[in-house]
């Protein structure tokens, strides 16, 4: 019972280090057209009124949903 759980904990530990390291976003590449120009990034999450980017330059936006004008 107890190895059961040293695997879990050494295997959760190891995929957390792994994340860590992992220089690319989980989510798609978008090219988001804004009224100020395009931007080019990984939409990290789409709250209330805002829309949370992370540049290929891993510069973190937070952009007005009333200023997007598209995402492909």
């Amino acid at each position: 019972m107890m190895a059961m759980a040293r695997v879990g904990v050494v295997g959760g530990a190891g995929v957390l280090l792994a994340a860590a390291f992992v220089q690319t976003p989980w989510v798609p590449l978008e090219h988001i057209a804004t009224t100020d120009g395009e931007v080019v990034g990984y939409v990290m999450s789409v709250d209330s009124g805002f829309v949370n980017v992370l540049t290929e330059d891993q510069e973190y936006l937070i952009l007005p949903s009333g200023s997007v004008l598209s995402r492909e």
